[in-house]
């Protein structure tokens, strides 16, 4: 797994698939840091039911930085499961 280079924490890496772009303008990665490492791949779904209720989110009419719109899988060496949630904040930066 990714860990953050100044900190040592374990991190996820996200990535611009349509346009292959891991970092913001100015050039800094779009990470997000998580307690455990991850080992192997993780797994992705869209927000559950009732997740993002009251909030306006992108691709309906608004842009709330709290919107949940993806939720990552993944198993730790201890074999817990950790569960991130990708919240609209964390990855606007990729689509400016």
């Amino acid at each position: 797994g990714a860990v953050d280079t100044t900190t040592g924490a374990p991190v996820v890496r996200i990535v611009d698939a349509f346009h292959f772009n891991s970092t913001t303008p100015t050039g800094a990665p779009v990470e997000i840091t998580i307690r455990d490492r991850i080992l192997g791949v993780l797994k992705s779904s869209a927000p559950l039911a009732g997740e993002n209720a009251g909030l306006t989110c992108p691709g309906t009419s608004g842009d709330d930085d709290r919107c949940v719109v993806a939720k990552l899988y993944g198993i730790t060496g201890d074999n817990h499961v950790v569960v991130v949630n990708v919240h609209w904040q964390d990855v606007k930066a990729l689509m400016q």
